[in-house]
């Protein structure tokens, strides 16, 4: 499942971060790595940015980063 389908309040691990060349690079600097846990807080009206919280950070991402980015739901969230 990408990043940008998961709704306020879910979370899940990075598999992998899809976005080519320099822009899959400052993902990847960022923290977008797998295996890493992502919960999203919020998302704008519009739908984007797309707020995040990673390794205690909160970061606005884009919808077309969030699209790169495939997850796999987390073992908590898949029990609610």
């Amino acid at each position: 499942m990408k990043l940008s389908r998961i709704k306020p309040g879910g979370s899940a691990v990075i598999k992998s971060n899809n976005a080519p060349g320099a822009h899959g690079k400052r993902l990847l600097d960022m923290g977008f790595v797998p295996g890493a846990k992502v919960t999203v807080i919020r998302r704008a009206p519009f739908g984007d940015p797309v707020v995040v919280t990673l390794f205690g950070y909160t970061i606005g991402l884009r919808m077309s980063d969030a699209d790169m980015i495939e997850t796999e739901i987390s073992e908590e969230q898949r029990h609610i």
